[in-house]
């Protein structure tokens, strides 16, 4: 069991580290990492990394690494999808909140729904680009980073 257990990490440890392995599991995890719903990203990043053989350590520390930038862009998010659906601005103010919930629950759990699918969509319209960006950025990095290791290497 114990030498089982060491296999499937060092598995994991060793998976997805080629240049375009390693910009598409950064790529991946800052994508997803910023989904405006908190608490599914590492769950998602890890099921498609797994799926897609692409390195989970690498994937995992940059979605942590994102989730304060996730943080700040719920709020943007949601103003994206309430602009697409035509919707009224979302109210952020505790205590409206709080008065709209007690006067009727189920609607204002209605309109925090809507508020989900507003930043998921709004995300969802945001993806594209933020993949292609941050893949673009650290494939180019990743690529200087080995050829500045292969020279080190060479004058030894």
């Amino acid at each position: 069991m114990h030498n089982r257990l060491i296999k499937v990490i060092r598995a994991q440890l060793v998976q997805g580290i080629s240049q375009s392995d390693c910009a598409q599991a950064i790529a991946l995890a800052i994508t997803i990492g910023l989904f405006p719903i908190v608490g599914f990203s590492t769950l998602i990043i890890t099921a498609i990394a797994y799926f897609r053989r692409l390195n989970q350590p690498i994937a995992q520390v940059f979605n942590w690494i994102c989730g304060p930038i996730k943080l700040a862009l719920i709020i943007p998010f949601i103003r994206v999808g309430e602009f697409l659906f035509g919707a009224d601005r979302f109210v952020l103010n505790v205590r409206e909140l709080s008065r709209q919930f007690y006067e009727n629950s189920w609607a204002t759990l209605s309109e925090f729904a809507w508020t989900f699918l507003h930043a998921i969509v709004g995300w969802v319209i945001c993806t594209p680009i933020i993949y292609l960006v941050v893949y673009t950025i650290s494939k180019s990095v990743i690529f200087r980073m080995r050829r500045g290791d292969t020279h080190k290497t060479d004058n030894l």
